[in-house]
Formats: C-alpha cells, sequence, structure tokens
C-alpha cells in the first residue's frame, strides 16, 4: 500500500510537470485513466491536496495553483522521475 502511494506522488507530479499549468479537474479526469488507479475512481480534491503537500514534505517540491486554477511545479530545479520510481 505504501509503495502505492508513493508511485500516486510520482504520478502526479509527472502529470502536473508534462503541462504548463493543469486544473484539479483535468488531473482527476487522467488519475480516472492512469493504470496504476485500481478502482478506477476520480481524485478527490482532499487526496490531491494531501498528495501535493507529502510531495513538498519528500521532495521538496511545491505545487501551487495560479489565476484560473491550473496547477505548475513552483521549483526551478531538475526533476528526475525516473530514479523516484520504485522497482
Amino acid at each position: 500500500m505504501a509503495g502505492n502511494v508513493y508511485n500516486q506522488y510520482v504520478w502526479l507530479l509527472d502529470l502536473i510537470a508534462r503541462h504548463d499549468g493543469i486544473t484539479f479537474k483535468e488531473i482527476s479526469s487522467a488519475w480516472q485513466q492512469s493504470r496504476i488507479n485500481d478502482t478506477g475512481a476520480p481524485l478527490s480534491r482532499r487526496t490531491f491536496c494531501n498528495h501535493i503537500n507529502k510531495i513538498g514534505e519528500l521532495f521538496g517540491i511545491d505545487i501551487g495553483s495560479s489565476s484560473g486554477y491550473k496547477y505548475r511545479i513552483k521549483w526551478s530545479g531538475n526533476i528526475d522521475l525516473r530514479n523516484m520510481q520504485e522497482s
């Protein structure tokens, strides 16, 4: 279970990093289609907020929203998602 949550953090980071701003609705929709979503359920806003807080704690990467409610990574360094993924 813990590994699955970690993979969700990496998935979320990857999704947001690939977009120049993405809405929560778009994130939730992408989550429903994700292969790591075992149930196919949408991502709740509460879970999303918990995930972005934990990503900040674990990786030091701040995810925030701007006008238009689009989420972006507010971190200027390189993110190597391949090294973050568990085998």
